[in-house]
Parts: C-alpha cells; structure tokens; sequence
C-alpha cells in the first residue's frame, strides 16, 4: 500500500490552512463592521485586568468546551483590532 505524500498529506495541510486563513478575514471583517466601540466597553469591563482577564477567558472556554474555538475568535478579535495583547515587560538579562 503507497501512500501519495502530496496528494493525500500535503494539499489537505495546505487547503486547511488555507480555509483557516479565510475564516479569519472573514471574522475579521464582520467584526469591524459591528458595533466595534460597543465590542471593546464590554471587553475592557470583562477582561481589563489580567486577573479577570483570565477568568472570563476560562469560563468562555469552559462554556464552548474549545480551547481551539476560543483561540480562533481571540486572534481574530486581536486581528480586527478590537482586542490589544499586551507585551510582558522586557526582563533584562544578568
């Protein structure tokens, strides 16, 4: 039995991600074209700090049993420029 790399590894891989790189365009886009400044009052109000931040972020996974779903919708939050990631401090080095 001979397994065709390319035809049965390679364009599948490729046509995911693919598919995956359009679902967030298009998220992207609907979510601009929300209620942007409505979308981020309530973020800032549920996830502000980090502590709560991470609180809301593990019930919404809790909730929709996904971490990968949650994931999905928090980049394209951070795509559609509603949701800012933060950078930890820079830590010098000794």
């Amino acid at each position: 039995m001979e397994v065709d790399i390319f035809k049965e590894i390679i364009v599948p891989v490729i046509g995911g991600l693919g598919i995956f790189m359009l679902g967030l365009e298009f998220m992207a886009t609907g979510i601009q074209s929300l209620a942007v400044n409505r979308m981020r009052s309530l973020l800032a109000k549920v996830a502000g700090k980090p502590i709560t931040g991470l609180a809301a972020g593990t019930f919404i996974t809790g909730v929709i049993q996904s971490s990968t779903a949650m994931t999905v919708m928090v980049v394209g939050l951070v795509n559609a420029g509603v949701l800012g990631l933060r950078t930890p401090a820079t830590i010098s080095e000794s």
